[in-house]
């Protein structure tokens, strides 16, 4: 006999729960409401007219943790927002835009500044980005091969075995499993190296069907 469950009320109180918590720690109002009305909409609404009700919200995190890395806290937003929140607000906005990050460019900056992460197609110093991306994929799956991952980053198998016997990969690794041992944690790499790897349909199957 199935057991189904309405995910319907589990999203409900997912919003409602972050809509409180960004309340809580001073986010103004009507970015909090121009977020929940687009989380929220039943009716067919324009990725493009929920990314406008998103901006403000979206421009607002940027501000954040720009000030957080750089150990400016804003008083103004009742001090350091935790970054989980931030996490969990993000995530609803990249699902309500179905992962179209071109509607809402800030996206892309505060996946950077949460994880570090930037796309291939900057040309600079390309190594230590795919260092993090591989940290990303051991951290998501410890267990796959430095061959799969020297695919997806586009490195030698050989380079891939040498970062891994290297103490300050190793402990990044330690980081991201630590971090995916929570799913909005999870999550929310699983996002950064999808957007990392353009959707590699490989990448997908090692992982999607985990």
């Amino acid at each position: 006999m199935r057991n189904d469950i309405d995910p319907f009320p589990v999203f409900l109180r997912e919003i409602s729960e972050i809509a409180d918590d960004l309340r809580e720690f001073g986010i103004p109002n009507q970015y909090v409401d121009g977020f929940q009305r687009a989380c929220f909409s039943l009716t067919p609404v324009d990725e493009k007219e929920k990314a406008k009700l998103f901006a403000p919200l979206a421009s607002c995190f940027l501000k954040l943790l720009s000030e957080q890395n750089s150990k400016s806290v804003s008083v103004r937003f009742g001090g350091a927002v935790p970054s989980s929140i931030i996490a969990r607000a993000t995530m609803q906005m990249i699902d309500a835009l179905k992962g179209n990050l071109g509607h809402l460019f800030s996206l892309r900056e505060i996946l950077v500044l949460l994880l570090e992460v930037k796309n291939y197609s900057a040309k600079e110093s390309r190594k230590p980005r795919q260092q993090h991306v591989a940290k990303m994929l051991f951290g998501l799956n410890p267990d796959i091969s430095s061959n799969f991952v020297a695919k997806r980053v586009g490195v030698a198998n050989s380079t891939v075995s040498r970062w891994r016997k290297d103490e300050g990969f190793l402990s990044g690794i330690n980081d991201f499993v630590d971090f995916c041992a929570n799913p909005i944690g999870r999550e929310m790499v699983w996002k950064a190296v999808k957007f990392s790897l353009y959707d590699d349909e490989e990448l997908k199957k090692e992982f999607e069907e985990q």
